[in-house]
């Protein structure tokens, strides 16, 4: 096996919370200890919604990042799915500042870096609360940091 990509997401904590960052790390620090090296890691990182009770809806990032704002991960209020029926449980996102700190975790970790599911749920990356610029701003500052 050359890469492991570990799909943290559609794991939910005892609040319904998924892909957390616990779970995250959790699993990155199992999967070394199963033999993998870090550099053979990447850390999965969702662009959607799931409900806090584990229901079959994912929600697009880009539809509540306004609301979210930078460090916000949960809508509480009653929503409307994509076919316009409501919501009315509580949805978990990763919101940029938990894609900020699980960047920072995967570049300090050593891991081979991240991916993302997916990326249509995104806003356009010239957007300040974009994900995927997100990535990148904490990819330039480590660097940056690094010298």
């Amino acid at each position: 096996i050359d890469r492991v990509e570990l799909m943290t997401y559609d794991l939910f904590d005892a609040f319904g919370y998924h892909a957390d960052f616990s779970g995250t790390a959790n699993a990155v620090f199992q999967t070394i200890n199963a033999g993998f090296q870090p550099e053979q890691i990447d850390i999965g990182l969702p662009f959607y919604s799931r409900p806090i009770d584990g229901s079959e809806y994912w929600g697009d990032y880009k539809a509540y990042a306004e609301r979210l704002g930078r460090y916000n991960n949960l809508i509480i209020d009653n929503t409307f799915d994509h076919d316009g029926a409501p919501l009315a449980t509580p949805q978990y996102f990763n919101s940029v500042q938990m894609v900020s700190d699980k960047t920072a975790f995967a570049l300090d970790a050593g891991v081979g870096g991240v991916m993302i599911w997916h990326l249509t749920c995104d806003l356009p990356y010239d957007n300040e609360l974009s994900l995927l610029r997100a990535i990148q701003t904490v990819k330039n500052e480590k660097a940056t940091a690094d010298g």
